[in-house]
């Protein structure tokens, strides 16, 4: 497998001669390259790579303020600082950054080959242990579910919740495949495998050896209104392979806790199928939202509650390290659910919001305090200077000073 690597430098001799020795020595990486701090910069927010080996000084942007956002916009990529400068406090703010390594010019094509040999296996170890991670996260995920669907709604011990908010948030819509004795007893591989082609991020639970129950997202899920598509397919899968009927059933629940509900619904449906006959695939919803409108229930905000409690938190703490992993520890939920519910409550992304948040903060600084530019960086997250004036100019159009300045401020 190969890396995605950034090369930065805006001289292009020395460019050229990085980008030989790593093909030279045989790296395992996809090369991008960059000539100014600017088209660094833009490469890291689109591109993303996974290691950037980047010279200290260059026009737009230097190697610092890469660094600063690389460690803000891709936390797991790995960066390297080539330097002519022997000086310590350039050295000191590459390691507050979390470089990987800071080579000094002129440098040797074997330092070369050592420092991108580490960054490949610091990249393989991550990359292992991601995968390890994710066997482990899998095996927790079918524990919880077992334990879920075995115990009766309203007796669940709360640990037991608190997890499984946890490992199952995101995870909102049930699907129930009910066949012949001992179908998925023979065949569950071959099945599993069919419904992970279509939804690669699906969780499958065989609760008996007639019975499989499917979570997915709906945001993992092709494309929109694609769930009967995909649940039809399934069904007609086993009924080619078996020859015999299959019931099936659908729904959807909000919270962890709402899952032992949504599954013993199905499991009535799906024994009472002969009752909806024609209905190839039956649905919880239709009922459920009869039962909601006559009981008087509100639609759930569990989502809207969880996005204005970190919005709430990014407003008191918007000096701090404001890292994705941080932010999800708050509200109990996975890193990659709360992304992509707070893009789906905002309309923007987290980082996009936390970077729009401190900086209108910054503007309200400039504007009504006479604090230095410095000092206004810090007190609203920026440990790097330059990085903050690049984003504010980025941000606004013009440097801090101008603003300060348009607005009347001396």
């Amino acid at each position: 497998m190969s890396y995605k690597l950034l090369v930065a430098d805006d001289a292009v001799d020395e460019l050229n001669v990085l980008v030989f020795l790593i093909h030279r020595f045989q790296m395992p990486f996809e090369i991008h390259t960059a000539h100014d701090g600017a088209d660094a910069m833009q490469q890291v927010r689109d591109w993303h790579p996974d290691a950037v080996l980047t010279d200290i000084q260059m026009p737009m942007a230097d190697g610092l303020e890469i660094a600063s956002a690389v460690r803000e916009l891709c936390p797991d990529s790995i960066t390297v600082i080539i330097s002519a400068h022997d000086d310590f406090s350039y050295a000191r703010k590459a390691l507050q950054l979390g470089v990987e390594d800071y080579l000094l010019k002129p440098i040797r094509p074997q330092e070369i080959e050592t420092v991108m040999n580490q960054v490949r296996k610091k990249l393989e170890e991550r990359k292992s242990r991601k995968k390890l991670d994710q066997i482990e996260t899998i095996f927790i995920r079918k524990h919880l579910l077992t334990q879920m669907i075995a115990t009766p709604a309203g007796k669940t011990d709360k640990s037991l919740l608190r997890l499984a908010e946890v490992y199952l948030q995101g995870y909102n819509t049930a699907y129930l495949f009910c066949a012949v004795s001992g179908y998925f007893e023979k065949h569950l591989d071959e099945f599993e495998k069919k419904i992970l082609q279509s939804v690669p991020a699906a969780l499958c639970l065989s609760v008996s050896d007639t019975s499989e129950l499917v979570l997915s997202s709906d945001s993992d899920l092709p494309a929109a209104g694609s769930s009967q598509a995909i649940v039809q397919e399934a069904a007609d899968f086993i009924r080619r392979q078996s020859a015999c009927p299959v019931r099936t059933a659908m729904g959807t629940f909000s919270e962890a806790s709402g899952l032992q509900l949504c599954f013993a619904e199905l499991s009535e449906l799906t024994e009472n199928a002969y009752r909806f006959p024609g209905h190839t695939v039956l649905h919880r919803e239709w009922y459920s939202k009869l039962s909601d409108q006559g009981s008087g229930k509100t639609p759930d905000t569990s989502s809207g509650s969880r996005i204005h409690e970190i919005q709430q938190f990014i407003s008191t703490h918007y000096d701090e390290d404001l890292s994705l992993e941080r932010l999800a520890r708050i509200v109990y939920v996975n890193p990659d659910y709360l992304s992509r519910i707070f893009k789906r409550e905002t309309g923007q992304n987290l980082n996009q919001y936390i970077r729009m948040y401190r900086m209108e903060k910054a503007k309200e600084l400039l504007r009504s305090t006479r604090r230095k530019v410095s000092e206004i960086g810090h007190a609203v997250g920026y440990l790097n200077d330059s990085y903050f004036i690049h984003n504010f100019s980025d941000y606004t159009g013009v440097t801090p000073e101008k603003y300060r300045d348009q607005k009347g401020i001396g």
